[in-house]
């Protein structure tokens, strides 16, 4: 009892020490024109476990190219502000954008470079603003002569009237009584009781709001962008997600497309106005004063250039999977033209095997100030790299300069041809990089990035104040050694494996690899990715002794749309087999203790985890399966994106009334009907506010199990959706449970010396 004490108490010491000492950085603005030299700020998270909160807190900079350090911090201590939903500075640097909770109300402020110039109550306008990657990759722009500002919220509710709330009811309440308690699907996970997108323009002069209210309620807006310099005209993504409103996040699937508005239709937001404007129900683009510039069916993240007249965005013609390979097109404006500029890439190559990734990362692609020239992010064999392509003559070339081949590099902000990025690895800290010297009077780009370098900053944290017995304790914690990185690839599949180069045990004895734990985390999706990106789990797995171990099976994103085809129709057979084919060769190259396998994952990851816990039952000691599809006709039956279930498994589109035939394959590739008689002990996650995999599968797997007589547990968190991270109390309680669990499992205490 003694040691499992000592052993919690030092879990939630590492843990917050752990969490408020590698700052991910969050967003890179510049604030000055100028480039000799350039002012910018840097914004990270800094978790305070304790209080249960996190603080944005903002650094400035000073950066110049030609002096050595190019990249000074010059803000003293940290700046932080509360409540900030987004902020922007206007295109000159004379105006910052903030909007600003405050209490109940959500505040506008506009500001000079020396005081507020004015500000307005929004809240009484509209909802919430939409500000993830899902919806914008800046969630308020300036228009270019700096007199509007474009963004999404949602629609402002209509309170319900009490039945008995007047002696006199209007006509308007007696319709609103007719709608009380009425069904109204939402947005899907992510997105609970958000139900309207609209579009918002706030106009400087008049320091009002308005929508554009000739969008159809039926198309959901995405990715707005200026597409003329007054802010009189607009491009963006549309998608139709039908009456029932399958969900948006993370699913690229559902038809979209990019439309274009030269005269829009705005209509007062004031609540005191008097909008007498018809609502919009016409079906037909021509009527509402809308066009639409293309037909694919995927049309996402579409890029003005700086003349707002060309375009570039991402297409696909795929349905069934809800990410994909997707191909570049350019729309030209003035010439009324599109054409194909990067094809959608079927092959694996280690240079490029197409564009691949989520919301967070292809939403960033940016033009170069020549209008010739783009960067983008993509999902590239188990990392994030970053490229630049020539739209003109369709040369390419990746610029990241990463330490680890499982780096991310993700694109920050693009400044007069100064591209910001965040570097992401297993070593830590808030790590930056300006990639400087692009020369567009160059017509090739080799020779356009002959003198391009890249300057780096490590934000250096002071060491929390601890006491000289928690500081002996911890010191090993931030300093564990070196970190192995193997890239192990069998037949065509990529694995990521990490280890400590050197790890030794409380003891101070040296354990080699061959002895060590072995984590298989696989990854969501199915057509998600592993990369080397720093997590906190990661960190301080490898800094207690344990491997890692991280497939990229097929249908992983980053090696060609072959091998995302590979899986659909294959799940739990194929992705099982070559799973269990890396950790075999880990075991058989004594990377690894076979007495010692732990399978983790999440979503998919969970379901894959499932399988191989049925499938090899004497492989994993145990499985920590966090909102795992347990139950595959259940998920297709309550899952806010119920094609997904026969996009993996069929192979193709949904069936709205399924067959008893095809509810039997589902079943039949379910892990609650695989083989239960499980020798792994088992922990499972599930969050009861989960939109994408309902937690009632998670409920029954648990119970039949424990039916079954099999060691397992449950965790419930009742304020958490699919990617349990509703609060930090639960995301402390996770890691805990986790490290908790497993070690008492394997038998083992995987205590580190604490000793240099």
């Amino acid at each position: 009892m003694l040691h499992q004490r000592k052993f919690l108490k030092s879990l939630i010491q590492q843990f917050e020490y752990l969490s408020e000492s590698f700052l991910p950085v969050v967003s890179i603005e510049p604030l000055s024109k100028s480039l000799a030299p350039l002012k910018f700020q840097a914004t990270y998270v800094q978790p305070h476990v304790k209080e249960q909160t996190a603080h944005l807190a903002t650094h400035h900079f000073i950066f110049d190219g030609k002096k050595e350090p190019s990249i000074e911090k010059i803000s003293t201590f940290p700046l932080t502000e509360t409540g900030i939903r987004a902020n922007s500075l206007s295109s000159s640097g004379l105006y910052r954008a903030v909007i600003r909770k405050k209490g109940e109300a959500t505040i506008l402020e506009i500001w000079g470079t020396n005081h507020l110039l004015q500000s307005l109550k929004i809240s009484e306008f509209h909802g919430d603003l939409y500000t993830d990657a899902q919806f914008t990759s800046k969630a308020l722009i300036w228009s270019k002569d700096e007199k509007k500002l474009l963004y999404i919220a949602e629609k402002k509710e209509e309170k319900t009237p009490n039945y008995f709330a007047s002696n006199n009811p209007s006509e308007n309440d007696y319709d609103k009584y007719l709608k009380k308690f009425l069904y109204e699907p939402d947005l899907g996970e992510g997105y609970d009781k958000k139900f309207s997108p609209i579009v918002c323009i706030y106009d400087m002069d008049t320091n009002q709001i308005s929508r554009v209210s000739n969008i159809h309620k039926e198309i959901i807006p995405t990715y707005v962008s200026f597409a003329n310099e007054e802010g009189s005209q607009i491009v963006f993504c549309g998608f139709r997600l039908g009456e029932t409103k399958q969900g948006l996040k993370f699913a690229y699937n559902r038809e979209s497309k990019i439309y274009y508005f030269q005269n829009l239709s705005l209509e007062s937001l004031h609540p005191n106005s008097d909008n007498t404007k018809a609502k919009i129900t016409s079906n037909d683009e021509s009527q509402t004063g809308l066009t639409k510039l293309n037909d694919d069916h995927i049309s996402v993240f579409p890029t003005p250039d700086q003349s707002l007249k060309r375009i570039i965005y991402f297409f696909s013609a795929y349905k069934n999977l809800h990410a994909m390979g997707l191909g570049m097109k350019l729309i030209d404006l003035n010439a009324g033209e599109e054409r194909v500029i990067l094809d959608i890439v079927r092959e694996n190559s280690p240079e490029f095997s197409g564009v691949m990734g989520y919301h967070d990362m292809l939403g960033k692609t940016s033009w170069l100030s020549d209008s010739r020239h783009v960067v983008f992010n993509t999902e590239i064999r188990g990392a994030i790299g970053m490229y630049i392509l020539n739209v003109e003559t369709r040369e390419m070339k990746r610029i990241d300069t990463p330490k680890y081949q499982s780096e991310e590099w993700r694109i920050k902000a693009v400044h007069q041809d100064l591209i910001f990025a965040s570097i992401s690895n297993l070593d830590g800290h808030g790590k930056f990089a300006i990639f400087e010297g692009f020369d567009k009077s160059e017509k090739s780009l080799n020779k356009a990035l002959e003198n391009a370098k890249w300057h780096y900053f490590d934000l250096d944290l002071e060491q929390k104040k601890t006491s000289a017995k928690e500081q002996d304790a911890l010191k090993s914690l931030i300093k564990m050694g070196e970190i192995e990185e193997k890239i192990i690839e069998i037949d065509g599949v990529q694995s990521l494996y990490f280890s400590l180069k050197e790890f030794r045990n409380e003891d101070g004895e040296l354990i080699p690899q061959s002895q060590r734990p072995l984590m298989v985390a696989l990854h969501g999706g199915p057509h998600g990715a592993a990369t080397g990106m720093f997590s906190t789990q990661k960190y301080y797995s490898l800094y207690r002794g344990y491997n890692l171990l991280y497939p990229n099976f097929s249908g992983s994103l980053g090696f060609g749309q072959d091998f995302v085809e590979r899986l659909p129709g294959n799940i739990g057979e194929l992705d099982a087999r070559e799973v269990k084919a890396v950790v075999d060769y880990c075991t058989e190259n004594r990377l690894a203790d076979p007495e010692k396998l732990i399978v983790m994952g999440g979503s998919y990851g969970g379901y894959l985890g499932a399988v191989m816990i049925s499938k090899y039952p004497e492989l994993f000691k145990c499985a920590v399966l966090k909102n795992a599809v347990f139950n595959l006709p259940y998920t297709f039956e309550t899952s806010d994106i119920p094609e997904w279930a026969y996009g993996e498994v069929f192979n193709q589109d949904i069936n709205h009334e399924p067959t008893s035939e095809e509810l039997k394959s589902l079943y039949q590739v379910s892990p609650i009907c695989m083989n239960t008689d499980l020798k792994s002990s088992v922990l499972v996650m599930a969050g009861a506010n989960d939109r994408r995999v309902p937690c009632g599968g998670s409920i029954q797997y648990y119970k039949m199990l424990k039916r079954k007589g099999v060691d397992v547990q449950l965790l419930y968190y009742p304020s958490d959706a699919h990617g349990l991270m509703g609060t930090p109390d639960s995301e402390v309680d996770q890691f805990i449970k986790t490290y908790w669990f497993i070690e008492e499992k394997l038998k083992q205490n995987m205590s580190p010396s604490s000793s240099d």
